[in-house]
């Protein structure tokens, strides 16, 4: 499956500031464990995803709703040949002390 990058700029208005700040502490710890980290993906007939590690091939979706029954059709939907496994962050219940938040994300991460 070929992936594309996003060609117009990114825009805070539709994410929360807590969805940006999980990303942004994703990217910093994936790429601390020298993984190589894919943003903002265009997956044809899905829309974008979040994060992929392309060390593990583990998608990484940050989700603010609070239903898991949305979250397990929200992770079916976007396992698909080529992606290890799909890991759905949960933010609606996010710390607000940014070690806390780190220690949040670390506990998502899937080490290889």
């Amino acid at each position: 499956m070929k992936y594309s990058k996003r060609k117009q700029p990114l825009r805070i208005r539709n994410d929360s500031y807590k969805h940006w700040i999980v990303k942004s502490v994703f990217i910093y710890e994936l790429e601390k464990m020298g993984h190589e980290v894919e943003i903002e993906t265009y997956i044809p007939g899905l829309g974008y995803c979040d994060l992929i590690d392309r060390t593990t091939w583990i998608q990484y979706e940050i989700d603010g709703c609070h239903s898991p029954r949305y979250r397990y059709y929200k992770a079916k939907k976007y396992l698909r040949p080529g992606i290890a496994d799909v890991v759905i962050v949960p933010i609606f219940k996010l710390p607000s002390d940014i070690f806390e938040i780190r220690k949040f994300v670390q506990d998502f991460i899937v080490i290889d």
